[in-house]
């Protein structure tokens, strides 16, 4: 199991994860070929695919938009 920590803001990506939850999944991740495969609690292999194309028109969508940034609370 592997927690996420979940945030409201526009990203390019639609999760982040590390090298330590690569590792504890035991997962193979393939940069050229952008899927990661892990083997799942029933054993089985599994694969996350990711997108050339989704991930390009993402990146540009958000070079398009204002970077905001929010007010932070109870500082100063």
């Amino acid at each position: 199991m592997t927690k996420f920590l979940v945030v409201d803001v526009s990203l390019v990506y639609n999760a982040i994860v590390g090298r330590p939850m690569i590792h504890d999944v035991q997962a193979v991740v393939s940069t050229y070929h952008m899927p990661m495969i892990y083997v799942s609690n029933n054993g089985f292999l599994e694969r996350v695919r990711g997108s050339r194309t989704m991930a390009r028109e993402c990146y540009v969508t958000a070079l398009k938009q204002p970077c905001q940034q929010p007010p932070i609370d109870g500082v100063g």
